[in-house]
């Protein structure tokens, strides 16, 4: 048995010359996962455009793999950076599929975006979008400090719980 087939069908009328094309989009680089555990379940959540400068988005497209953290205020969610005060400096997970915040995307240019959080699974910490130096000069990378567990934990920081409670949910490979 054939898994697929291709059907061959002549034209009624004219023979028609003119070549035709078809474009697909770029598929996803989810190159940053190390298994598909997690990606079944994300969460819906809403971007904070006022969170996303040209630097490092540029165009304001936001690639599948960058650390969020979540605004206490409004409960949106912005690119992790370690130095914030406003919750995004606690990190809670990844974003699913890469979101373009310009007119080119699902909303408005200037407007916050749906989007998807993958909150917990496996990655591959080489591989996340932003890399993996610091959070407080590049949002949305991976602290490389975030990527090992504190070895004493009776003097744990909010901060490092927060990142303990994150890696708990995710294998960082």
């Amino acid at each position: 048995m054939r898994d697929a087939m291709t059907i061959y069908r002549v034209p009624e009328g004219p023979l028609n010359l003119n070549p035709n094309s078809q474009t697909f989009s770029k598929p996803e680089d989810h190159s940053w996962l190390r298994s598909a555990d997690g990606t079944q379940y994300p969460i819906s959540i809403t971007l904070d455009y006022s969170l996303f400068g040209s630097t490092p988005f540029p165009g304001l497209i936001v690639r599948s793999g960058t650390v969020l953290g979540k605004v206490t205020a409004s409960g949106k969610y912005g690119p992790y950076k370690s130095d914030a005060s406003d919750g995004t400096q606690l990190p809670v997970g990844f974003l699913l599929a890469t979101i373009d915040l310009t007119n080119g995307g699902l909303v408005t240019a200037g407007a916050d975006s749906p989007a998807a959080l993958l909150w917990r699974g496996a990655i591959v910490a080489a591989k996340v979008p932003q890399g993996t130096g610091s959070s407080a000069t590049t949002p949305g990378a991976l602290d490389s400090v975030a990527t090992t567990f504190p070895t004493d934990l009776t003097a744990v920081s909010a901060v490092e719980a927060a990142v303990i409670q994150f890696l708990s949910h995710f294998k960082v490979l």
